[in-house]
This record gives structure tokens, C-alpha cells and sequence, in this order.
């Protein structure tokens, strides 16, 4: 049995994480929308992922800033092979599985803990501004075809090189993109996330952002038009389109869901009892996120056919999106952490041994 949780997480930011679940619950069983409500419903496609990369980033910064044990970074590298592995693993099961390219964004992070702010701001700038450029450069000049191909399940720990490249330019969520998210999260996580009008700040600015994105595409689109990754694509603001606008508008919706959830719940207090499935949901996000898929290929290919319109829909993911959270909410009142969770850090605590910051800092003291 496992220590309670502490009480310092921030609620906002594990709220903020079970939209990003919910938002890839839906991605992962409306894969055919039939309705106009269904389509509505796929627009989380745009900014699921890119939330759910921010959050992470933020995850990073904040374990960094308050860690209590020693060789913090060799934790985090360790915890990302293992994403490595099982997302190779899902990779040969599930189409855009993400794991393991959260564990090179996690690898790029800890090079990245000890710069200030600001340069992180301009890393995060950097990939999402001129990332999606070189990714076009890169498909004009043949030097990659962008896709799932490059998931080749374990078999691609044979081609390091190989594997590498696909994780950074070639595949579904190219890290020369994507890791500016979560250098985005690792910025934001600098920051106050507990003072009520950064949240405020955060929620508006990052709404006007995305707005502004979404104007600017519509419009360059009609007036430029949109060529499947061609420099006019850039105005595209698609979903996983690897364009410009879609990624500055997927930055700023991803930055405003988590001023707003900060701002719902005041950081770390204000956690009322209908609120906490989700944020446990939050906290056992790795769980969770194996858990839908397997919910996705297997039990929802029963429940499908007998939901015929979006309310039904919109129920039924409800339903099994709360019925995961009061479990979930179940574990954290006994366990720290959820079942992969504590098997990832448990591995990787074994590995690296870390010390308790305090035993060091005696071990330190002259005598």
C-alpha cells in the first residue's frame, strides 16, 4: 500500500490533463463522424494532443523546481525509456500512438531543465514558428514522407538512427514541432501557476491566440488556398496538419483550457467533490491512456452500433470517461500514484537509486 498523495499538486493542471483524455477518448472511438454533431465533436482533434504535450512539459518543470531526491534527470530519461517501449509496442496495435515520442520530448526536456524561462519561450517559439517550415522543406526535397509508417513497433530499437529520425521529422507527432509544446509547458511551468490572475491571463491570451490563429488561417486559406503540404498548407489549420497556423492556433487553444482550469479550481485548493474524478483521472493519466484504448478496441466495437446520434454518444463516453474516474479517485484515496504509473517509477527508481535531497545535504555537512 502506497503513501496518500501529496497535497501540493496543482488540481488545475490534473484537470487540465483529463480534458486532454477525454478529448483523446473522443479522437480514438468517433473515427467516422456521421452527424454535424459529430464534427463538432472531432474539433478536439486540433488540440487534444498539443494539450496534452503542454501539460506534460509543465509536469517537468514543476517535478524539477519542487524535486526531494537526487539524480532527478536520470529519473525522468529512465521513465522515458519506458514510454519509449510501450508506445513501440501500441504503435504496432493503434494507429498515432504517442508514447514514444513523449519520450523524446521528456529527453529533450531534461537537457533543457536548467535554461531560464526565456529560453525556453524562444525554443518553444522556434519549433512551432519554424518547425512546420522545415518539415515542408524536408517533404519537397524527399528527404521524409511524414506518417505512421515510421512506427515499427520494437523492432525499431534495432535502428537507433532510424528510429530517431522518425521520432523527430518523420512521424505522426515530429518532435521538430511537437516538443515545442511541451517546451511551451515547460516555460509555463515557471511560472505562478497558483495566482488566480495568471490563470486569468493565461485563459484570455491564450484564447486570443487561438482565435486570432483560426481567423488568420480561415482567411489566408480563401484567399491563398490550402495545398496538402505545400508552402500554401501553412494556412491550413487541420488538425495534425503540421502547418504553421495550426500550430500557433493549437498552442494558444492548449495554453487558454489550462488558464481556464487553473482558474476553475485556484490552483491547488478548491477541489469540490464533483470535480474530483476528473482531476484523478489527471493524475492517472498514463493509466487511463491505456486503459481507452483498450476500451476503443474492444468494448466500444460492441457499444457502437447501438449509439445512433450524437447525445447518445456524447453519453456513452460520459459514461465510461466517470466510470474510470471514480476508480481512479478510489485508488488515489490509498496509492500515491496508479497502477503503470507506480510500475514505470518503481523501474525506475530501481535503476537510478536516487537519495533523498535531505540525506545528501547531511552527508555534505563537515564534522
Amino acid at each position: 500500500m502506497g503513501s496518500r498523495a501529496a497535497p501540493t499538486r496543482l488540481a488545475g493542471v490534473d484537470l487540465a490533463r483529463a480534458i486532454a483524455m477525454l478529448g483523446m477518448l473522443i479522437v480514438h472511438t468517433l473515427v467516422t463522424p456521421r452527424s454535424a454533431g459529430d464534427r463538432a465533436l472531432i474539433w478536439v482533434n486540433v488540440w487534444v494532443a498539443p494539450l496534452f504535450v503542454l501539460v506534460a512539459g509543465v509536469g517537468l518543470s514543476l517535478g524539477w523546481q519542487h524535486r526531494r531526491t537526487t539524480r532527478t534527470g536520470a529519473l525522468v530519461v529512465v521513465r522515458a525509456a519506458a514510454l519509449l517501449v510501450i508506445g513501440l509496442l501500441l504503435a504496432t496495435q493503434f494507429y498515432g500512438a504517442i508514447l514514444q515520442y513523449f519520450a523524446l520530448y521528456f529527453v529533450l526536456g531534461v537537457v533543457a531543465l536548467r535554461l531560464g524561462r526565456r529560453a525556453l519561450v524562444a525554443l518553444a517559439g522556434a519549433c512551432l514558428v519554424i518547425g512546420p517550415l522545415v518539415i515542408t522543406f524536408l517533404v519537397h526535397t524527399g528527404s521524409i514522407t511524414l506518417g505512421g509508417h515510421a512506427d515499427k513497433g520494437l523492432g525499431a530499437l534495432a535502428h537507433p538512427v532510424d528510429l530517431l529520425r522518425a521520432l523527430s521529422v518523420d512521424g505522426v507527432y515530429p518532435a521538430v514541432v511537437w516538443s515545442g509544446f511541451f517546451f511551451a509547458g515547460m516555460a509555463l511551468g515557471r511560472l505562478d501557476l497558483d495566482d488566480p490572475r495568471l490563470a486569468h491571463r493565461l485563459a484570455c491570451g491564450g484564447a486570443l491566440v487561438g482565435a486570432t490563429g483560426s481567423f488568420v488561417g480561415w482567411a489566408g486559406a480563401r484567399a491563398f488556398g490550402t495545398r496538402p503540404l505545400g508552402w500554401t498548407h501553412h494556412w491550413s489549420g487541420a488538425a495534425h496538419s503540421e502547418s504553421l497556423t495550426w500550430a500557433v492556433t493549437a498552442a494558444g487553444i492548449a495554453i487558454a483550457i489550462l488558464g481556464v482550469c487553473l482558474s476553475f479550481v485556484r490552483g491547488s485548493r478548491g477541489r469540490s467533490a464533483w470535480l474530483a474524478p476528473p482531476i484523478a483521472i489527471g493524475q492517472l493519466a498514463l493509466t487511463f491512456y491505456l486503459v481507452h484504448l483498450w476500451y476503443a478496441d474492444t468494448l466500444w466495437t460492441d457499444i457502437q452500433p447501438h449509439v445512433g446520434s450524437t447525445p447518445a454518444y456524447v453519453l456513452s463516453t460520459c459514461a465510461f470517461f466517470l466510470l474510470f474516474g471514480g476508480a481512479a479517485w478510489l485508488w488515489r484515496r490509498t496509492f500515491r500514484r496508479g497502477p503503470v504509473e507506480g510500475l514505470v517509477d518503481g523501474a525506475a527508481r530501481a535503476l537510478v537509486r536516487p537519495e533523498p535531497l535531505e540525506t545528501r545535504s547531511l552527508r555534505s555537512v563537515p564534522v
